[in-house]
């Protein structure tokens, strides 16, 4: 298929770190299937699908928490600690690339068999955008269909520029279903950053965070309310 096609996939167990016994730990079976249909001929512009599945036999507890997007930054989606059976999750993923403009976008579904909160379904979604202000392109590997971080036509260090990319995003992630009252947050994002080199950027960061859960002081769960944040990043990659 002219490498067109990918696909992954992996048997997971950590027994051998536990005092436990294969069959008394948890069993991760993982796949990764991708598609490129469109490719020009002069590899500018491409468009790329994939889906992907996690299958969990829960041997033990599990635990859902997530922070908004940010390094640091309290908790707003907390699940607690579930008595579950197993734990199925799907991702869909889908990618448009011409040239500096790159806009991508997954959704993630988990299904939880856990007949005590009524067996809850959690899913999330967002939507990105990337624009290379002085023109760049991310590499795409189509051996295992992975983006590369931002080329540099000219580092800083060699006299330039380096690269300046604009990006946006629009996520959200609903934890409530069945008997579980996890949060659903809705977070858009502005960004600017600034690579120097290939290996080193400095990025700043906007976030709007709109937040409905259960308060932690108390049973009601008619907490709403929005937040916003800074983030200024300085980042190497070794």
């Amino acid at each position: 298929f002219n490498d067109a096609i990918s696909w992954s996939g992996g048997l997971f167990n950590n027994w051998l770190d536990t005092d436990n016994g294969f069959t008394d730990n948890p069993h991760q079976i993982i796949g990764r299937f991708t598609w490129l249909p469109y490719l020009s001929e002069d590899e500018n512009e491409l468009f790329h699908l994939g889906i992907g599945m996690r299958f969990s036999n829960s041997e033990v507890d599990l635990h859902y928490k997530s922070t908004p997007e940010f390094y640091i930054s309290p908790t707003f989606i907390d699940s607690g600690t579930l008595n579950a059976n197993s734990s199925f999750t799907y991702n869909l993923e889908a990618s448009w690339r011409k040239g500096p403009l790159w806009i991508s976008s997954e959704y993630t579904e988990t299904n939880i068999d856990s007949p005590e909160q009524g067996d809850p379904t959690l899913s999330g979604y967002y939507i990105s955008a990337a624009l290379s202000l002085t023109g760049e392109m991310r590499e795409f590997y189509q051996r295992n269909a992975t983006y590369s971080a931002l080329a540099v036509s000219q580092s800083v260090e060699q006299g330039g520029l380096g690269a300046w990319e604009l990006t946006s995003r629009w996520s959200v992630f609903d934890g409530n279903s069945g008997q579980l009252n996890s949060g659903k947050t809705e977070i858009f994002s502005l960004g600017l950053f600034w690579w120097l080199n290939p290996k080193f950027n400095i990025s700043l960061n906007y976030r709007w965070l709109h937040l409905e859960g259960c308060s932690l002081l108390n049973s009601s769960c008619d907490l709403v309310g929005n937040s916003n944040g800074m983030n200024l990043r300085l980042m190497m990659m070794l």
